[in-house]
């Protein structure tokens, strides 16, 4: 294997982690935030969309002003963002 292939998969592998740990940090902040929310008015995981995220986002800054989990978590999506325009990066030098 050449070093551009290894290049190509462990970026790949980064990229790929980021975007699972990221996911994994926002499901951590609904779970917070369901934890102090009247059982009739939870947010619910299947129904997620833009709309949806950006109350979730809200409502964990008004409940933990000091949390650090959306931080962390857009992070997580900006590594991963830019290991994929390396990986395209790589795959065109490579062409």
């Amino acid at each position: 294997m050449s070093a551009g292939i290894v290049t190509l998969i462990i970026l790949l592998g980064i990229s790929l982690s980021a975007i699972y740990l990221g996911n994994i940090l926002f499901l951590a902040m609904i779970r917070q935030i369901n934890r102090k929310r009247p059982e009739e008015d939870l947010f619910l995981y299947p129904e997620l969309g833009y709309t949806q995220s950006r109350k979730i986002l809200r409502e964990y800054r008004r409940l933990y002003p000091g949390g650090k989990l959306p931080t962390y978590m857009w992070a997580s999506f900006a590594a991963s963002l830019i290991a994929m325009v390396l990986v395209v990066i790589c795959v065109c030098l490579a062409a």
